[in-house]
């Protein structure tokens, strides 16, 4: 099976609705990534829904600081590459902009993960945040889940043997410092 890419989330033809979804930046796909994808992999199989990804195309960091472009792992399609390794049947992406930066968490979450796409579940890291202004977290995404009709796995922070958290920022500051070792431990 190939992996879909949705562009938005408007018009979203049925056989791309219903998915359980791992949501987040998803840049470079690292072990902590792989965890969250897991996570709605085994609410997919036991919904019966296929499994998704919703990341950002371009990163948000641009919109952020456009002065300065962020320092990718991968482009969109080494991310797609290994998002479909790890099973992923469709990859939503959305484009961060002026729109999609000032939603708030309710009205992101009644258009696009219900209305846009009919999410089944949503699966996320210990610390997403979203909605303008990053307004919400973990919590308020399980209440929204709840009163709309989706459900919400969250995976709690998942560290390397020494502590550290595992994140795509880590593996930046390892490749920063040329700790190559490190950063392919991460990823």
């Amino acid at each position: 099976m190939s992996l879909r890419v949705v562009r938005g989330w408007r018009d979203t033809a049925a056989n791309d609705r219903g998915a359980s979804v791992a949501f987040g930046a998803f840049d470079g796909v690292h072990l902590g990534h792989q965890q969250v994808i897991a996570a709605a992999a085994d609410a997919a199989r036991r919904l019966g829904a296929p499994l998704g990804v919703v990341s950002f195309d371009p990163h948000p960091g641009r919109w952020f600081r456009p002065q300065t472009p962020p320092f990718l792992l991968s482009t969109p399609r080494q991310t797609e590459t290994g998002l479909e390794r790890l099973g992923v049947e469709i990859l939503y992406y959305l484009r961060f902009d002026d729109a999609l930066a000032g939603m708030s968490a309710e009205a992101f979450a009644r258009e696009v993960l219900v209305a846009g796409w009919g999410v089944r579940h949503v699966a996320i890291g210990f610390d997403f945040l979203f909605g303008k202004g990053r307004e919400a977290d973990a919590a308020a995404l399980r209440r929204l889940g709840a009163e709309l009709g989706f459900g919400v796995t969250v995976v709690e922070r998942i560290d390397d043997a020494g502590g550290e958290k595992l994140s795509s920022t880590a593996v930046r500051q390892a490749v920063a410092a040329g700790d190559m070792a490190r950063a392919q431990a991460i990823l």
